[in-house]
């Protein structure tokens, strides 16, 4: 029987606004738990590196077992290589290590029956990425009364080689509008989408080649709102 490993994180706040109005609470069907500190913001998903379809495999964080528990785990993996996806409601991810491997751009190696330690640092001083994509406004309906519906595009925000910075995605509202959480600084290519692209190789710098004269390149600055006007990848491309 193959002993299966975990993932564990060991969180750092370094932010500026220390009070954070959020709340939340786990069940496990008999008991009620009251979270607090990262569980509260932070996301963590291990996906297969070693599958073409990387949303196979993997695990998010263990739900909380006890009060308090502050143990953020990715448990019951199977060996082998694994992206750590990190997003967070509260600041950006800032970095993340283990064993001096930045593992926000590097696969994290598990064998079997280990336990990975991971340090990740959280700031809250980034920007943001907002603006518009022109023929989804100009083709919206002018009745102030629209029901809402399913976003009209996808954009995806990809790090640029040598940049720090996270893959973000962000959906295309109805008026064509968009708007990012605040990110990390740096400069990304945004390409738009008329549908998600689950399988987008943004981590391959040869294959996102093809890519670089259908999107914009912006640079995100700490404490700044960047703005940017788009147009929709035809879906043939």
């Amino acid at each position: 029987m193959i002993r299966t490993s975990s993932i564990s994180l060991e969180v750092k706040e370094e932010f500026s606004e220390t009070s954070y109005p959020g709340t939340a609470s786990s069940s496990d069907g008999q008991h009620t738990y009251d979270m607090d500190g990262a569980r509260l913001y932070l996301q963590a998903r291990a996906e297969n590196a070693d599958d073409a379809e990387e949303l196979r495999g993997g695990g998010y964080i263990r739900p909380p077992t006890r009060p308090p528990d502050d143990y953020l785990v990715i448990e019951n993996l199977q060996p082998g290589r694994y992206w750590l996806r990190l997003t967070s409601s509260r600041g950006y991810v800032a970095s993340g290590t283990s064993g001096g491997v930045d593992v926000l751009n590097e696969p994290i190696m598990i064998a079997p029956g280990s336990t990975i330690p991971v340090e990740v640092t959280m700031r809250d001083d980034g920007g943001k990425i907002e603006g518009a994509i022109p023929t989804i406004a100009q083709s919206a309906s002018a009745d102030a009364m629209m029901m809402p519906h399913s976003p009209e595009a996808w954009i995806y925000c990809i790090p640029r080689p040598n940049s720090p910075g996270q893959f973000e995605t962000l959906a295309v509202s109805g008026d064509g509008k968009f708007h990012s959480r605040v990110m990390a600084p740096g400069d990304y290519l945004l390409l738009a989408f008329s549908e998600r692209q689950p399988f987008l190789a943004y981590r391959d710098a040869e294959a996102m080649k093809v890519y670089e004269s259908k999107g914009r390149t912006v640079q995100v600055s700490a404490g700044q709102n960047t703005r940017v006007q788009l147009e929709v990848i035809p879906s043939s491309e």
